[in-house]
């Protein structure tokens, strides 16, 4: 609900928009902006935009409230009969209960601190109570004192009793202290009984009876007496005081047709005459001014008037609102605006001097433009007509022949004086023109829904034909650089009769612009197209490409506007604004003359402005006019980014205003907050549109509430908001929140936490890694001892079979009784079968201790091959052969075997080679054993075997033993066999052992 309007300059609140009663005992406003009502049946809160009532539903113990006073911590302490005190925070009223004897007459009053102190009599007492922030009660008796006033400048003052003598009240160390101003004498001058007694900042005490018409003022400082009357002020015989107040530093005296504003020395500030303000002369209970300048009026009978400091002046054209149904049709060339009115059918020419001529007709007129000095050009759905300025005359456009349509003469054909013939005209797909626009004699620019047209009307040359698929319905006319602009909500085309040129502007280009849709055009004397769009103005020079966006507070629904010289003016629902253009693509700031409330119109169809600055606006509620020169020094203007003007609030989690650059905290559980906007020259709905950065993107709201759910504990987020209603947009607010994190979210446990977790998680590592390399040791162990139980058990078979093979050749020696031989062959085998013994006992031994066992090994088979077996090793001096570790006893059963079984049974001399040779890589071993010997057939043949389905017992386990190596040692080792292509004989094995391990 809103405040109802009855005037241009004033807002009325009462019972039928808002108000609980009409006797309105005073106003209040608090420290975020709301204003408080407080009347006889109920407290108020008002934002400008809908009124909340408090009574004793909300737990009130009276509804009649006739003062609110905010104290330092926001409460709003109210004064109503009643043995209890309370107060609003947060929209609840609180009361408190206190165990005193019945209280009357209290008071309240803040000090310089804004604490609140109550007072209350009883016999030969005055009491004063306080509260702290925690409704915590203090009590402070004065014993001999007769009541308490606090000054101006919030100083306590009491009489002390019987002697009348009025002392200032000072508080230390829990004690009182008076200290009197004047003496005995004074006070017998001073007056008490039935008297109001006030204290002003300059220590003036004043005091009046009621109905008296004079104030009794006593100078505490210099102890004198004297009686002013209100006649020095101004006042009538008739006038007396109904009341009166100490604000600050002002003295505010209420009569019943005048409020005096008096300042130090009682001198006069300003004398409102109430009785020419307010409707039917209503008795004034109190006035006060808001932080705006804002002046409001509590009346005990008709409820509240709001004058507003800001507000649009305009005067109703009493010219153009006979009808109620004119509309703007076009302008001369000397500033002669024309309007239509079809109700009856009249067109209404208004001069620059205000002369006024009406030209009747029933055509519908669509528009007017000049022809010439004599005539205008009229459109109409049915063609065009030229109008005779001074009588009136109409003559129709067409083929051959004019018709004279003037009032005298209506219908009938007249033989013509002059013929007026275009082909332009001549088919009837060009009728129904809705605009006209000269841009030289006989040239002009003609429109319909769907064509555009630049004729020369006297030659019936067409100079340019444009089809407006576009359907363009508004054009405007740029004389500076003769070119008409066609626009619709959707895009805009340009036309240049010079060169014969069209520029289209269409919706995809415009979104390039940042431009939504097109609510009104203009063109400034510096060729720019002034667009105005749904959110903001966007300046755009085409020759430049200049483009510039600006932000402006108000609403741009349905905006309208007008380009008088360096003006730029601006009309919609919020009422008019100026700025001065200031050059290609420049503006100052706006100046705005705010529409209160919509107080003299709701809509605006249309704003006018001759050459001359007369302003015109059309209306919902008729036309209005002003001037350029009154618009610009009107002293009723505002800032457009005035802080006080729109503000915004939050009320959840905690009440609080906002300004750019405020950090807000909130609880951890806090999720979400509740926006309010307080703008007393608002009407309507609004709602909110916000972002929070890193969380969301632009969010509306119309309850007004954001939502935190995902804002986290400890961070600090920037919060964008800004409000829009049906007249006015806020300004960007800019803020920030924290949400304070809980005890285990702050920044001391969290890292206690992440240091015990990394420690825990630590000891938690440390833990299994050590059972795990426990188990991972005894699973080694037990891998280990498997190993060497499966390589002794393989080198347990070896080693006899390798002693077998040798003993058998010590027994070739004494068999042929060569005991000499067999002696050495036993020697050199006793020191051999020690190396191999202690080898056996490792896994790996070097190359060069297996090289060496092997030259051992194979000098005593040359014994038994009387000396017809030589031999060879070579090792590749890339090989570090004292470090590089091979298996054991892997070399030796290839060796033995490619000597028992392929070189003893060979005829002739034998020999066996041995090659060390690096691989690939340095980690690679390549061992080649390769013998001249009878070969792997011959020798199974021999044996009396065959070789794919028997091998050798030492191949056997040579292939055991690689397995053994490749399956626990992740040791790869490949054995291959190659039989010689004759005429070559004998073998070669090659084996490859990858991974081969170093000796550190």
């Amino acid at each position: 609900m809103a405040a109802g309007i009855d005037t241009l300059s004033r807002v009325h609140f009462d019972v039928h928009n808002g108000l609980p009663s009409n006797n309105l005992y005073t106003f209040l406003q608090d420290r975020y902006g709301y204003m408080w009502f407080a009347t006889e049946n109920g407290v108020v809160k008002y934002n400008g935009y809908t009124f909340r009532t408090f009574n004793t539903n909300d737990g009130m113990p009276s509804p009649e409230v006739w003062k609110l006073t905010e104290d330092r911590y926001g409460r709003l302490w109210a004064n109503y009969h009643s043995t209890q005190l309370g107060y609003f925070k947060q929209d609840v009223f609180k009361t408190i209960d206190f165990n005193l004897p019945r209280i009357y007459n209290t008071s309240i009053f803040l000090d310089k601190r804004g604490i609140p102190y109550f007072t209350y009599g009883m016999p030969s007492v005055t009491t004063l109570l306080s509260f702290d922030s925690a409704d915590k009660i203090s009590i402070q008796k004065f014993p001999g004192f007769s009541g308490i006033m606090l000054s101006g400048d919030h100083r306590f003052i009491s009489m002390l009793q019987p002697y009348n003598i009025l002392c200032e009240m000072e508080f230390a160390n829990g004690k009182v202290k008076a200290k009197p101003f004047c003496d005995t004498i004074l006070a017998k001058k001073m007056r008490h009984d039935n008297s109001n007694m006030v204290v002003t900042s300059d220590n003036l005490c004043l005091n009046f009876k009621n109905g008296e018409n004079f104030l009794s003022c006593y100078d505490l400082k210099n102890c004198t007496t004297d009686t002013i009357s209100l006649k020095k002020y101004g006042a009538t015989e008739e006038e007396i005081i109904y009341n009166f107040d100490v604000i600050e530093d002002k003295f505010i005296i209420v009569t019943q047709s005048a409020v005096y504003v008096l300042g130090n020395g009682l001198k006069l500030l300003r004398r409102i005459e109430v009785n020419k303000l307010l409707p039917g002369k209503p008795q004034i209970a109190y006035w006060t001014v808001d932080d705006i300048g804002n002046e409001w009026f509590a009346t005990n009978s008709v409820g509240g008037y709001m004058f507003p400091a800001k507000f649009l002046q305009l005067q109703k054209d009493n010219v153009l609102n006979e009808a109620g149904d004119e509309t703007y049709v076009g302008s001369l060339a000397d500033g002669t605006t024309c309007w239509w009115s079809k109700l009856k059918k009249t067109i209404i020419a208004i001069s620059a001097d205000n002369k006024v001529n009406y030209y009747w007709t029933d055509k519908i007129v669509k528009r007017v433009a000049d022809y010439d000095n004599n005539n205008m050009l009229i459109s109409a759905p049915d063609g065009l007509f030229v109008c005779e300025k001074e009588n009136g005359l109409l003559h129709f456009i067409q083929e051959g022949r004019y018709i004279e349509l003037g009032p005298k003469t209506v219908g009938t054909y007249i033989k013509p004086t002059h013929s007026i013939y275009t082909e332009a005209l001549k088919s009837n797909e060009f009728y129904s023109i809705i605009n006209i626009q000269k841009y030289r004699n006989g040239r002009f620019f003609l429109s319909n829904y769907g064509n555009i047209k630049v004729i020369d009307i006297d030659t019936g040359k067409i100079l340019l034909d444009v089809i407006a698929f576009n359907r363009y319905t508004t054009s405007l006319y740029d004389s500076a650089l003769n070119r008409i602009v066609y626009y619709n909500r959707e895009g805009f085309l340009i036309v240049r009769p010079d060169s014969i040129k069209t520029v289209e502007v269409k919706k995809h280009v415009l979104k390039l612009l940042d431009i939504d849709v097109i609510s009104s055009m203009a063109v400034d004397k510096y060729g720019d197209l002034i667009i105005a769009e749904d959110k903001n103005l966007v300046l755009f020079n085409l020759s430049t490409r200049n483009i510039v966006h600006v932000n402006l507070n108000v609403n741009f629904a349905n905006l309208k506007m007008a380009v008088s010289g360096d003006k730029l003016i601006l009309a919609g629902k919020f009422g008019l604004a100026y700025a001065n253009i200031l050059g290609s693509c420049k503006l100052s700031s706006f100046k705005v003359a705010p529409n209160v409330n919509t107080n003299i119109y709701d809509n605006v169809k249309d704003i006018v402005v001759d050459n001359y600055g007369k302003i015109f606006v059309a209306t919902d509620n008729g036309i209005f006019n002003t001037t350029v020169s009154d618009l610009v020094h009107s002293d009723k203007l505002m800032n457009d980014h005035d802080n006080n003007f729109m503000k915004i609030t939050i009320t959840n989690p905690y009440p609080k205003r906002i300004f750019s650059g405020d950090t807000l905290f909130f609880p951890a559980r806090t999720d979400k907050i509740t926006f309010d906007c307080i703008n007393i020259y608002a009407k309507g709905s609004r709602y909110f549109v916000y972002k929070i950065e890193g969380i969301n993107d632009w969010q509306k709201s119309v309850s007004g509430e954001a939502l935190l759910t995902d804002v986290k504990p400890g961070i600090t987020y920037k919060v964008l908001c800004y409000v829009v209603d049906d007249m006015w947009k806020s300004k960007l607010y800019s803020f920030y929140i924290y949400k304070e994190p809980r005890w285990y979210e702050t920044l001391f446990w969290v890292r206690l936490f992440w240091v015990g977790g990394v420690m825990l998680a630590g000891a938690l590592v440390a833990f299994i890694i050590l059972i795990t390399r426990y188990y991972v040791n005894q699973s080694n162990k037990k891998k280990s001892r498997l190993v060497d139980l499966e390589l002794r058990a393989i080198y347990s078979q070896i080693n006899p079979h390798f002693i077998f093979n040798t003993l058998s050749s010590a027994l070739f020696f004494i068999n042929r009784r060569q005991f000499t031989e067999a002696y050495s062959h036993v020697s050199k085998f006793s020191r051999l079968l020690r190396s191999y013994l202690k080898s056996s006992q490792e896994r790996y031994i070097s190359v060069a201790e297996e090289i060496s066992m092997l030259r051992n090994y194979i000098e005593l088979q040359q014994i038994r091959f009387e000396e017809k077996l030589d031999y060879t090793i070579e090792v590749d001096n890339k090989i570090p052969a004292d470090n590089v570790k091979i298996p054991s006893l892997l070399l030796q059963p290839l060796v033995e075997n490619a000597i028992n079984h392929g070189l003893f049974h060979k005829k002739g001399r034998g020999t066996l080679s041995l090659k060390f040779l690096q691989g690939t890589t340095s980690d690679d071993l390549i061992v080649v054993i390769e013998d001249n010997g009878i070969g792997r057939l011959k020798a199974s043949e021999i044996n009396k075997s065959n070789i794919f389905k028997r091998e050798s017992y030492g191949t056997q386990l040579t292939r055991k033993l690689i397995e053994i190596f490749r399956e626990y040692e992740h040791m790869n080792i490949y054995l291959q066999y190659t039989d010689k292509l004759a005429p070559d004989t004998g073998t070669i094995v090659t084996l490859t052992i990858r991974n081969v391990k170093y000796d550190a």
